[in-house]
């Protein structure tokens, strides 16, 4: 799954600890507290990319990635560490995410504001397009 696989890849490359400063999904309840934390939500993206006869080959899935921080500067930084991890990942070619091939982890968009959390923390975050292989 996406998420999953999001939340390896991104605890690989230092942004945080699946369970601790790094979370995945909407129903997740972020800990109280400055962070900051992360958080991947999965969300609609393009239709599955088709060959000959329909076989799909490859689905575009997409996730926003949000950081919630007691401070701005503190969420933009890791928002924009997140970021960048996918930015060099994109410059690498492919990564094996347990066992998935994506050929992608685009980012739509720069880091941007989306003010303040329920717990008054600031939020930046970006939307990311992934491009995911499908196994015949």
């Amino acid at each position: 799954m996406l998420l999953d696989e999001l939340l390896a890849f991104f605890q690989a490359q230092g942004i945080g600890t699946p369970g601790t400063s790094l979370f995945a999904g909407s129903q997740t309840v972020l800990p109280a507290g400055d962070g900051p934390f992360t958080r991947i939500i999965e969300y609609g993206g393009q239709p599955a990319i088709r060959a000959m006869r329909g076989t799909v080959v490859a689905e575009q899935p997409r996730a926003q990635v949000c950081a919630h921080a007691r401070t701005y500067a503190a969420a933009r930084a890791k928002a924009e560490a997140a970021y960048k991890a996918c930015l060099h990942a994109n410059d690498a070619g492919p990564v094996a995410l347990s066992g998935t091939i994506y050929l992608g982890l685009t980012p739509l968009q720069p880091p941007f504001d989306l003010g303040p959390d329920e717990n008054g923390r600031a939020q930046v975050a970006w939307n990311l397009e992934a491009l995911k292989k499908v196994s015949a």
